[in-house]
């Protein structure tokens, strides 16, 4: 009985451990600003955003460069909005650009939940009008 009882306890161990951290996923971008993929961007916009499935922890942000294109001129700090979903860049775009960055990326993952649960990645690029 006590063998049996250790077993089936063990057996849920082993269930939650690999149940749970599916639990602990983190947030995912719902949307942004521009929206992802966007060509004929106004290069007069002065601030990307990014909008979050749940609330962020404040003052915690990483835009990541990519290899892969322009990365905008910053016009200020990152800052969030006061519901803590939208983190808002300030930015100094060109007129005919492809810019590309990443929300969150290998090396730099602190867009993170209010529990400090990372941002899932996410390849961000848009196109300004050559105006």
């Amino acid at each position: 009985m006590k063998q049996t009882l250790f077993g089936i306890l063990g057996v849920v161990s082993m269930v939650l451990a690999f149940a749970l951290p599916a639990f602990a996923q983190g947030p995912s971008v719902v949307s942004t600003v521009p929206v992802n993929g966007a060509t004929d961007v106004d290069p007069a916009l002065g601030e990307l955003s990014v909008t979050f499935s749940s609330e962020m922890e404040d003052g915690s942000w990483s835009w990541c460069m990519s290899d892969q294109g322009v990365f905008p001129s910053l016009a200020g700090d990152p800052s969030y909005t006061p519901d803590m979903r939208t983190n808002v860049l300030p930015v100094e775009l060109q007129p005919g650009t492809t810019y590309v960055m990443w929300i969150n990326c290998d090396n730099f993952m602190n867009f993170r939940d209010t529990q400090g649960n990372p941002a899932t990645p996410m390849r961000y690029s848009f196109t300004t009008s050559s105006q």
